[in-house]
């Protein structure tokens, strides 16, 4: 008899946890998709749970209790917290399947492009418009790109042209002004020695390397390594940031949350500024994986109110850049994740092509 109570019980609280989690749903998805307050008589209409509003008042009850729900003042609907989106994310969303014409507009994004920036600035493009969000990219990282070929051109006086072409497929060029006149001929010489000896190495690894020749005055290379490392120095291609591409801000604008503008500054300045949001992206480059950033979460400031959902791509067997959506807490979570998962894996495939 006593295991028979037990059991009961049991169930009625499994039951009865069931219930609280599909409210919570309920209560998010409909915010999410109207960013009106949701009522309990909302709550019984869209769950076809067998209980009264009143019952269901209670449980919304204990869900702001708990920090999962919230309430504004001039309202005696409910709306969620950072904790209950957090909650969402973790244990209640899954992600959904992009449409065939949102899935075409990514294809679109890599046709006919044999550039990596043209092809990650169409990226971010198309991840704001198929997610009415802001789109960003982190490119690969420069200084952990292998070297293909370094051309060295002469311009005007001390002035040098410097284009270095990566594995990735990427073209990054600098003019650099030297401290000494460099003609045709030693800029020949420093290229072919960059190109034979040190070809297939990382930006960052041919740093060491010069760095190690010219520790060794004997070596017949020691001035070819100094005007070498003077030229590519100067030309601050060695600079591991990675460029941060953005598109879509304007669709911030559409959402309530961001009508007025001392709510938009925050973020606006956190676009703008991009030092924070570049020390994330770098973070979430070294891990694969989606990560979620809900409010102040991933430690950026005047981030309250707002989201961030990232993951990393990959060039070959290295790891590449980041990608992301930013948008209000009141996300649409499924179709997001669904799309920065989808392009994540279409940019590691299409950079395959430069291995």
């Amino acid at each position: 008899m006593k295991e028979l109570l037990e059991e009961e019980m049991h169930s009625h609280s499994d039951d009865y946890e069931i219930r609280r989690r599909q409210v919570l749903l309920t209560v998010i998805e409909t915010f999410i998709e109207t960013a009106l307050p949701v009522g309990s008589r909302a709550v019984t209409q869209m769950t076809g749970l067998r209980l009264s509003p009143a019952t269901i008042r209670n449980v919304m009850a204990e869900l702001e209790q708990e920090g999962y729900l919230t309430h504004p003042h001039t309202s005696a609907g409910r709306i969620p917290t950072a904790k209950g989106y957090r909650f969402y994310v973790d244990e209640l969303v899954t992600s959904e399947r992009l449409t065939e014409l949102q899935e075409q507009q990514i294809e679109e994004a890599f046709r006919q492009s044999e550039m990596v920036e043209k092809a990650l600035g169409r990226v971010a493009r198309v991840l704001g418009e198929i997610t009415r969000q802001v789109g960003v990219v982190l490119c690969p990282q420069t200084g952990r790109s292998l070297l293909k070929r370094i051309e060295l051109i002469p311009m005007r006086g001390k002035e040098v042209l410097v284009v270095l072409v990566t594995d990735a497929g990427a073209v990054e060029n600098a003019i650099v002004l030297l401290e000494e006149e460099a003609g045709k001929g030693e800029l020949a010489r420093i290229a072919h020695f960059l190109n034979t000896e040190l070809i297939d190495q990382s930006l960052s690894e041919i740093h060491e390397n010069l760095y190690r020749r010219l520790l060794d005055e004997r070596s017949s290379f020691f001035y070819v390594c100094k005007r070498a490392r003077e030229i590519l120095e100067k030309s601050a291609l060695m600079a591991d940031e990675g460029e941060l591409l953005l598109d879509g801000t304007r669709n911030i604008l559409e959402h309530p949350e961001f009508q007025r503008f001392d709510q938009f500054k925050p973020v606006l300045s956190l676009l703008e500024e991009k030092k924070e949001l570049l020390r994330i992206l770098k973070r979430d480059a070294e891990s694969e994986g989606l990560h979620i950033y809900i409010g102040e979460e991933g430690g950026l400031e005047n981030f309250r109110g707002c989201t961030l959902i990232t993951s990393s791509y990959r060039i070959g067997n290295r790891r590449g850049g980041t990608l992301g959506v930013i948008g209000p807490t009141r996300l649409p979570y499924r179709r997001v994740i669904a799309a920065v998962n989808h392009v994540a894996s279409r940019i590691s495939k299409w950079m395959e092509m430069f291995e």
